[in-house]
């Protein structure tokens, strides 16, 4: 696990006292998010791995270790539980979490069935009551360029919205990788690690859910290494996604309307271009245009790679929004019912790949989550 370079500074009383659950790969992105946070401290860590927790801990000084995640719940002086664990264990983590009175993170998936949704869903709710918040790990909601994409959409300069392409592509090829990574019935694979995020973009982007879904598979090494899924959004937008955990690391979204279409990596700061229907196809402003609007976006691409690239400062945004959220009472970036649609549209395109034809997320007549994640 490579070690966040930034250094805990010393904690106040006010702080918002963060516990995390799981020491892996997660937390080290979120954790050199939260070290710069003013007004938040990591608190407390835990995770069954004494490696793990040394080494994370040896970042966060001023944070408690733990072996076991309830010791953790039990420490008064924890105001948030953040979850980082693999996706089967976020229901009896979160639930204790929340009736112990703490705000609540859950990394994505929310969960893999839907009896451990409906649950965290309920338990939010509760809570919400109660005066604690929860959140659901979608970073992408709080990357500076998917916020651009999302509010060109709205503003209509797009025109009408027709379709909608995503692809995330990693190269885990000699790279350790935990067990359960290569299970989808552990939440491992492309389509639940990856396919989580880029559904929810859709939802995101589009403000519509998935009306029907259809996807397809290819596994070798492990489950679900490489998939496709195809759908269509009730507005009536058709949308794709391609995710791969076999190669060469790229995100990307095109979004094509009537008026005009746009593209961005979600990997590099200078990446969103727009094109008006009407506009130039010829000529030489054909070559220079692109030159001149990259050159214009220079400053904030600069002031991005600063802060470890939009990827990485998407971490930052997300719990600058979560903190601001518990503390005032704004809408939280992804809540536990945005984490209950992606989770149902997943587990469709899962039983979609058993089943081989399209699935509709909405029915609950053949429910996809019933009895948890096909085989």
């Amino acid at each position: 696990m490579a070690r966040p370079s930034v250094r805990a500074p010393p904690p106040s009383r006010a702080d918002l006292r963060i516990g995390i659950v799981g020491c892996g790969r997660a937390a080290a992105l979120h954790v050199p998010a939260l070290l710069r946070l003013p007004g938040v401290t990591v608190g407390a860590l835990a995770d069954s791995d004494p490696d793990r927790l040394r080494a994370l801990a040896s970042v966060c000084p001023f944070a408690v270790a733990y072996a076991d995640y309830r010791e953790l719940i039990d420490d008064a002086s924890v105001d948030l539980v953040a979850v980082c664990v693999p996706a089967t264990l976020h229901a009896p983590i979160g639930t204790a979490a929340l009736r112990a009175g703490k705000h609540l993170f859950v990394e994505k998936p929310l969960a893999l069935t839907r009896d451990d949704c409906d649950l965290l869903v309920a338990e939010g709710h509760a809570a919400d009551g109660r005066g604690s918040r929860s959140a659901v790990g979608f970073n992408l909601r709080s990357h500076r360029l998917v916020q651009q994409a999302r509010q060109l959409v709205q503003s209509g300069r797009l025109g009408d919205i027709e379709l909608l392409r995503t692809a995330w592509t990693a190269d885990w090829s000699g790279r350790s990788r935990p067990a359960w990574h290569a299970e989808r019935i552990q939440g491992g694979g492309a389509l639940i690690e990856i396919g989580s995020h880029l559904v929810d973009l859709w939802r995101f982007l589009l403000e519509s859910e998935v009306e029907l879904v259809h996807a397809l598979s290819q596994s070798a090494a492990f489950d679900d290494q490489t998939v496709v899924l195809e759908a269509r959004m009730r507005s009536g937008v058709l949308v794709s996604a391609a995710a791969s955990q076999t190669s060469a690391s790229h995100n990307v979204i095109e979004i094509f309307g009537s008026r005009g279409s746009l593209r961005l990596s979600c990997y590099h700061a200078d990446s969103l271009e727009v094109w008006p229907t009407a506009g130039p196809t010829r000529g030489a402003w054909r070559r220079i245009g692109p030159i001149v609007r990259r050159a214009l976006k220079l400053p904030a691409a600069f002031v991005a790679a600063r802060q470890g690239g939009d990827f990485r400062a998407s971490y930052g945004r997300q719990w600058e929004r979560i903190v601001h959220g518990i503390r005032t009472g704004a809408a939280v970036p992804a809540s536990l019912e945005d984490g209950r649609q992606a989770a149902r549209v997943v587990c469709a395109a899962l039983q979609s790949i058993a089943d081989g034809g399209p699935m509709w997320p909405s029915r609950t007549i053949h429910d996809p989550l019933e009895g948890g994640v096909p085989r």
